[in-house]
Formats: structure tokens, C-alpha cells, sequence
């Protein structure tokens, strides 16, 4: 959404909120990049070797890893959200923290289906 139109809709603490959440959650969506560079060597490696079943394995362990890290994350923040954003930020932001879960939950989702993306590229090629 563009900072002006949330700011017509809920003014400049809206933006300020949205900023300070999309600012903390900005490292996590680069986990999914992170994550391509490093099982797409390893997956493409199971399957030009023939190992079935360690490509499955390594795919198995990194969507169960993802979603085990991603749902503490959510948690997590759901507790210390509006904390981290008093803290970090300003006091008057503080309802940007009860977006932080959403913003947790979303990027969860994102790795995980670039995570299956990069499963499916891999037996393509």
C-alpha cells in the first residue's frame, strides 16, 4: 500500500506504524534468498546423483526447520511486538508491534513456498 494513501486513511501515525513494522520485518524476507542459495546446489546435487531420497530428506528437514523457526518467530513477537517497537522506535508507535505476528506469519509463508519453488525448479532441470 503507498504511504499516501495510508496516510488519507489513517494518518501520519499509520504510516509511521507501517514503516516501523515493514522496517523490522525487512530482513526476513531476505531469508528467502538466502535459502535458494543455499539448497538449490545442494537439491540439484541429490537429483543429478540419482538420491531420491536425499533429496527428500534435505526438503523434509528445511520446510519442518522453516516452520518450526517461523512459528516461534510469530509467537514471539505476538508477546514482545509492541515492546521491541516502544524500544526501537517510539513509544507512540506502539501499535505498530500487534503487526509484527502478521508480518511474522507472512514471511513464514514466504519461505516456505520458495522453498517448495526451488524443490520443483530443482527436479525440473
Amino acid at each position: 500500500m503507498a504511504p499516501f494513501v495510508l496516510e488519507n486513511i489513517g494518518g501520519l501515525i499509520a504510516v509511521a506504524s507501517f514503516g516501523a513494522t515493514w522496517t523490522l520485518l525487512g530482513p526476513l524476507r531476505m531469508i528467502s534468498g538466502a535459502i535458494n542459495g543455499i539448497l538449490r546446489p545442494r537439491l540439484a546435487l541429490y537429483i543429478n546423483s540419482g538420491n531420491i531420497e536425499g533429496f527428500n530428506g534435505l526438503l523434509q528437514l528445511a520446510l519442518i526447520s522453516i516452520v518450526i523457526v517461523g512459528s516461534f518467530g510469530t509467537l514471539a513477537t505476538a508477546f514482545i511486538g509492541p515492546f521491541l517497537i516502544e524500544v526501537l522506535f517510539d513509544p507512540s508507535l506502539r501499535n505498530a508491534g500487534f503487526l509484527l505476528p502478521l508480518g511474522m506469519a507472512y514471511s513464514t509463508l514466504d519461505v516456505v513456498t520458495t522453498t517448495q519453488m526451488i524443490a520443483l525448479q530443482t527436479k525440473v532441470k
